[in-house]
């Protein structure tokens, strides 16, 4: 796919995958945000991303600051 990336975050689960998840999709440059664990017993989450422009690290950057100043705020 264009504009598509995805990532491994090692040691993380569905909490993490969902609110990333949702915090991706809030931006309107973001055409596709999802997540999986592949196996249980592995402790793997893969996220998918897709946006409109070429510069889809910038926007999951941005996103995850989003998320951290959020949750530091709660």
């Amino acid at each position: 796919m264009v504009n598509s990336v995805t990532y491994r975050i090692p040691l993380e689960d569905h909490t993490v995958g969902d609110l990333l998840r949702i915090y991706l999709l809030k931006n309107k440059e973001v055409k596709f945000a999802g997540y999986r664990v592949p196996h249980p017993l592995d402790d793997v989450l893969e996220v998918k991303v897709q946006t409109t422009t070429e510069d889809t690290n910038k926007i999951v950057k941005d996103t995850l600051r989003s998320l951290q100043k959020d949750l530091f705020e709660m």
